[in-house]
C-alpha cells in the first residue's frame, strides 16, 4: 500500500498515478482494436473462441488493475484535501512549520494497525474443466489457510508449504518464506470471470485477493498462441547504440514476383537502425516485371547497390555476386521473397554492442501464410552443434562478420539447397564466436515451390546436405558415414567407435518380472559386445528375485550381483556400485527398462566418444509407444521432461525428437556417462537428491565443467517408468520431492534464471507440451 501524502509536495504521486491510468487505459484501447482487427483473418472458429477469450480476460484483468489504481488515487486525493482543510494549513504562518514538524514526529509514531500478511496471486487459469490457482503469501507468523471463492462460493483450500525460492531470496529475514507457495485445483465445468483468494494467518488476520481467471492458452493451437504472442510484443529500440557496424544486406534475386520482391526490399528500409545497405544481384532473370522492379528500386535510395547478371549461375555464385558489392563490416543474408522485422538490424547491432568480437548471429523467425499472417514460429535453440549436423536450425536469420566470409570464400557452388547449410558449418570450423538472439526477426514467405511450405519442394537439398555434413566432418578429421535422418532435409552421421568396455549398473527390489524383462532383452538383444552387468540389490524380500540373480551370474561371466542394505537412495545405491565397475563408461539403467533395438548401446557409445560430449541419454517410450523422455529442459524452477506423452512417430516442436542434439540434461533412466567425468564431479549427489533431480544435478555439474550432454532418437527402448517403487503419492514422499526441488532451486535457481541455453525463453520450459510463454 502506498504512504500517506504528509506534505503538499506529494501531489506528484497523484499525478503519476493519473498518467498510469491513462497509459492503461489506451493500452486497453488498443488491445479491443487488436481483437476485432487482427481475428479477422483467423480461418479458424475455435481459434478465433480461444484468442477472443483470452484477450476479454487480459482486458478485464486491466481494468481491474485500473479500478484499483483510481480508488488509490481517490484515496490519496481526499488525503490531500483534508490537509489542505486543516487549520495548520490554512494558517500557513512560518511559526507553525516547526509545529508541524513536532506533529509529524508524533504522527510517524502513532500505532497503525497494519495487515501483517504478505501475499500474491501468480496465476489463475482455467483449461479443460480445471482451474489452477497458485502464489505466494507470509506472515509473521504460519499461514493457516488460503481459500479460493467464484461468486461468494467457497471452492476449497490450497495446498499450504509449496517452496518458492524467489520469495525466500525476496523476504530473507521471514521465518516462513521458503515454504510460502500455494497451490489451488478445482474440477468445474464452468468458471466465473474473477475470483477471490482469502488468506489467514493463525491469528486470524485475513487478506483479501481478486484475480481475474485467464483461459489457459495451452489448450491453443501454436498458431493461436502466436497470435497473441505478437500482440504483446514491444518492437521499440532501446536506446541509442555506441557501435553502429554498416551492415550490407545481400540479396540474390531470379524471377521473383514483383509484389514480393517490393515487400522484401521495404522490410529493409523500414529499418530503424539505419547504418545498412541492401546488395541485390539479378541472376539472369528471364522475367521482365523482376528486371523492372529491380530498376525501379535502384534510384529509390543511395544504400540500395543493384546488379544484373548475363547469365543464370545459381543461388550460390548469384550470392558471391551480391556480397562483392557489399562494403560492411557485417554481411547478412536475405532471400528475395522474405522480409525483415522492423527491428532486425538493431537487434543485430545491439548483441554486437554487448559483444563486438561476435562473427556469426542468428536469430529466431516465423513463417508468412498466403493471408499475409504471422504464424508457425520457430523459436529456437542457442547454438548447437550436434543439432546443426542433424539439420539447419539455423536458417534465418544470419549475419556474419564479413572478413571472416572472405576467408572461407563464402558459398561453394554444387551446395545449391543446402548452401547456407555447408556455409555454416564452416563458419563452426573456424569461430565459435556464436550468439543467438531470441526474438523473431525473419518472416519466411510460404509461396508455392518454397521450403516454409515443406521441405519437399527442393529435394535436391537433401543431397546437398549430406555432402555438406561429409565436408565438415572431413575438415575436423572426425570419421563418420552421414545418411538420411527421421524427417526431410535431415541427416543421420554413424560415427565411429571403439568398444569399449561399458559398466551397466542396474538397481533392483524385488519385481521379478521387470528385472527378468530388462536382464534378458538386454543379453538377448543388444548387439554391442562388450559390457558387464552389475545387479545391485536395494533391500529385496522375494526369494524368487534373488534366486534368479544368482541364476543370471552363475550362467554370465558378465554379470555380477551386490546387496545394497541401506533405505532406498539412488544416488546413494549408484555411487555404491560404481567403484565396483571395471569399464571406463558407466551405463546408469533403471530395472524397469526394456530393450527394443540392437544397436542401441552402439549408438549411445558413438555419440559419447565425440569431442566434449560427457553423458548421452536416450529416447524412452511409454509401453503404448508413447515418448516418456527426449531430454530434459532446465530452468530457475524446475526440470521438465519436454514433449512427453507425445506418439513415438511424431515429430515434436519443429521435429525436436526426431534429431540428435545437446541439451541440458536427461535422465538417468538409461544415461551413458564417461567415468572419469562422473568421478570427477564427485558423483550423484546422495544428500541433497536422493531420490529426485539427482541426474539434472549430475548433468548441470558436468556442463558447468565444460562437457555436453547429448540427446539421441537413434537409442530407443521401453520404460515402464516407477513400477518398481511407485510413484510419490503419499504424504511423506511427496514433501521429500518437494523438498529436492527446493534443493535444486537453491543451488541452480540462479544459474538458470535466464532459461535454459538449449531451449528458447519464449518457450514455456515448465511445460512438458511445448508452448508459448505469454
Amino acid at each position: 500500500m502506498l504512504g500517506r501524502i504528509t506534505s503538499f509536495n506529494d501531489r506528484w504521486v497523484v499525478q503519476y498515478f493519473q498518467v498510469v491510468i491513462i497509459l492503461s487505459t489506451q493500452y486497453c484501447r488498443k488491445v479491443d482494436n487488436m481483437t476485432e482487427n487482427d481475428n479477422k483473418e483467423m480461418e479458424d472458429p475455435k481459434t478465433s473462441t480461444h484468442i477472443l477469450a483470452f484477450q476479454k480476460a487480459k482486458i478485464l484483468e486491466k481494468h481491474k488493475q485500473i479500478e484499483a489504481l483510481k480508488n488509490q488515487v481517490a484515496a490519496l486525493e481526499n488525503e490531500n484535501n483534508s490537509i489542505k482543510k486543516s487549520i495548520s494549513f490554512k494558517v500557513g504562518s512560518t511559526l507553525m512549520a516547526p509545529l508541524r514538524f513536532i506533529m509529524g514526529l508524533f504522527a510517524g509514531k502513532v500505532d497503525v494497525n497494519i495487515n501483517p500478511i504478505k501475499a500474491s496471486c501468480d496465476a489463475a487459469f482455467w483449461a479443460a474443466g480445471l482451474l489452477e490457482v497458485s502464489g505466494w503469501a507470509l506472515a509473521d507468523e504460519e499461514i493457516d489457510k488460503v481459500e479460493v471463492y467464484a461468486n461468494n462460493q467457497l471452492l476449497g483450500a490450497a495446498v499450504l508449504g509449496i517452496h518458492r525460492n524467489d520469495v525466500q531470496q525476496a523476504f530473507k529475514d521471514q521465518a516462513f518464506s521458503e515454504k510460502s507457495g500455494f497451490n489451488f485445483q478445482f474440477n468445474t465445468s464452468s468458471m466465473s470471470e474473477v475470483i477471490e483468494i482469502r488468506i489467514i494467518d493463525q491469528s486470524g488476520h485475513e487478506l483479501r485477493l481478486e484475480k481475474v481467471v485467464i483461459p489457459a492458452t495451452h489448450d491453443m493451437s501454436l498458431n493461436a498462441q502466436y497470435q497473441i504472442f505478437l500482440q504483446l510484443q514491444n518492437h521499440k529500440d532501446l536506446g541509442e547504440l555506441q557501435y553502429k557496424p554498416l551492415i550490407s544486406i545481400i540479396v540474390p534475386v531470379y524471377n521473383v514476383e514483383p509484389q514480393w520482391l517490393d515487400r522484401c526490399i521495404d522490410s529493409v528500409l523500414k529499418q530503424s537502425y539505419q547504418n545498412w545497405q541492401l546488395c541485390l544481384f539479378d541472376d539472369a532473370s528471364d522475367s521482365e516485371p523482376t528486371r523492372q522492379c529491380l530498376q525501379r528500386w535502384q534510384q529509390a535510395d543511395d544504400r540500395i547497390n543493384v546488379a544484373f547478371g548475363k547469365s543464370n549461375r545459381g543461388i550460390s555464385l548469384a550470392s558471391n555476386a551480391a556480397i562483392a558489392m557489399a562494403t560492411g563490416e557485417f554481411v547478412g543474408l536475405l532471400d528475395h521473397d522474405d522480409e525483415l522485422t522492423t527491428d532486425a538490424l538493431y537487434q543485430v547491432a545491439v548483441a554486437l554492442n554487448k559483444d563486438q568480437s561476435l562473427d556469426f548471429i542468428y536469430s529466431d523467425e516465423d513463417k508468412i501464410d498466403h493471408l499475409g499472417q504471422f504464424c508457425d514460429p520457430h523459436f529456437k535453440s542457442d547454438f548447437n552443434l550436434a543439432a546443426l549436423l542433424s539439420h539447419n536450425y539455423i536458417c534465418h536469420f544470419a549475419v556474419i562478420r564479413k572478413s571472416l566470409g572472405e576467408q572461407l570464400h563464402w558459398f561453394r557452388a554444387g551446395f545449391e539447397g543446402s548452401q547456407d547449410h555447408d556455409l555454416f558449418l564452416r563458419v563452426c570450423t573456424q569461430s565459435a564466436r556464436i550468439s543467438h538472439i531470441p526474438k523473431v526477426l525473419y518472416h519466411w514467405r510460404k509461396i508455392a515451390g518454397s521450403t516454409a511450405i515443406t521441405t519437399h519442394n527442393k529435394s535436391y537439398a537433401a543431397s546437398a546436405g549430406i555432402k555438406s555434413v561429409e565436408h565438415y566432418l572431413a575438415s575436423k578429421h572426425l570419421q563418420g558415414t552421414v545418411s538420411a535422418g527421421m524427417f526431410a532435409n535431415s541427416y543421420r552421421i554413424k560415427w565411429s567407435h571403439n568398444n569399449a568396455l561399458v559398466s551397466i549398473i542396474i538397481p533392483f527390489k524385488d519385481q521379478l518380472e521387470l528385472l527378468k524383462k530388462c536382464t534378458e532383452s538386454l543379453l538377448a538383444l543388444t548387439a554391442y559386445p562388450n559390457f558387464e552387468i552389475l545387479l545391485v540389490n536395494n533391500q529385496s524380500r522375494q526369494r524368487t528375485v534373488i534366486d534368479y540373480c544368482h541364476a543370471l551370474v552363475k550362467g554370465n561371466d558378465n554379470i555380477a550381483l551386490y546387496d545394497f542394505d541401506e533405505p532406498f537412495n539412488f544416488s546413494r545405491i549408484n555411487n555404491f556400485a560404481v567403484p565396483k565397475t571395471q569399464g571406463d563408461l558407466l551405463l546408469f539403467l533403471n530395472n524397469d527398462i526394456e530393450i527394443i533395438d540392437a544397436d542401441w548401446l552402439d549408438e549411445m557409445v558413438a555419440q559419447i566418444q565425440q569431442p566434449s560430449v560427457a553423458a548421452v541419454g536416450a529416447q524412452l517410450l511409454f509401453a503404448d509407444d508413447t515418448i516418456q523422455h527426449a531430454g530434459i529442459v532446465v530452468s530457475a524452477i524446475a526440470a521438465t521432461h519436454i514433449n512427453k506423452h507425445l506418439p513415438q512417430t511424431a515429430n515434436g516442436y519443429f521435429q525436436r525428437n526426431k534429431y540428435v542434439q545437446h541439451i541440458s540434461a536427461c535422465t538417468a533412466a538409461c544415461l551413458l556417462v564417461k567415468k572419469e567425468v562422473f568421478i570427477d564431479v564427485g558423483g550423484f549427489d546422495e544428500e541433497l537428491f536422493a531420490v529426485a533431480y539427482n541426474d539434472v544435478d549430475l548433468c548441470l555439474k558436468m556442463r558447468e565443467q565444460g562437457h555436453l550432454i547429448t540427446y539421441t532418437p537413434y537409442a530407443k527402448l521401453y520404460h515402464h517408468e516407477s513400477k518398481s517403487r511407485g510413484y510419490d503419492e503419499s504424504e511423506s514422499k511427496l514433501e521429500r520431492f518437494n523438498q529436492e526441488i527446493g534443493n535444486y532451486q537453491k543451488k541452480w535457481g540462479h544459474k538458470y534464471q535466464g532459461g535454459d541455453p538449449y531451449f528458447n525463453p519464449n518457450l514455456k520450459a515448465n511445460a512438458e507440451k511445448i508452448s508459448l510463454d505469454i
